[in-house]
């Protein structure tokens, strides 16, 4: 595209360096000050057409597990000894309870087969993310958001990425 441009204004050397100082602008500088204007959630920004729909086309590709540390976090710090913790990722859930001394919450994955957040006995303490909403656990969400008491939200950049319930 430079070259063709360029072609334009043969013999002008000073034409053919505007033209590539526009075309670096247009297409190294200005996608690199985007990506530098939100960070660190680089993934956050869609593109200028869908400013302020952080987290409304792709939640799972923007913000993937961001704001889960701080939602299980948040659930270690008040839930009592042996309540059961809700969520769509054994990996990481698994290990922050490790990380904030928490093993003793009992971990169930929403959309496993073995369990139904839906008739859990004793406190569940369930983290929300639209990014990990399944076929598997869809009804299981709806039943949380319409029954379950709402006790935090984590935002990013003012969109939410992660929602803590609990059934008591």
């Amino acid at each position: 595209m430079i070259r063709w441009t360029a072609s334009w204004f043969k013999g002008s050397k000073r034409a053919g360096f505007i033209v590539s100082a526009v075309a670096v602008a247009l297409f190294v500088v200005g996608p690199a000050w985007t990506a530098f204007a939100h960070r660190p959630h680089y993934a956050l920004y869609t593109n200028a057409l869908a400013a302020g729909k952080a987290g409304y086309f792709f939640p799972h590709d923007e913000f993937y597990d961001d704001g889960l540390r701080e939602a299980i976090k948040y659930v270690c710090e008040q839930a009592p000894t042996g309540a059961t913790i809700a969520h769509e990722t054994p990996g990481v859930t698994r290990h922050y309870l490790a990380v904030f001394g928490r093993e003793d919450l009992q971990s169930r994955v929403i959309s496993s087969t073995e369990f139904d957040v839906r008739s859990a006995t004793g406190p569940v303490y369930v983290t929300a993310q639209r990014g990990r909403t399944y076929f598997e656990n869809e009804k299981e969400l709806e039943h949380v958001r319409a029954r379950f008491r709402l006790l935090h939200e984590v935002k990013i950049d003012g969109a939410g990425a992660v929602e803590v319930f609990v059934n008591q």
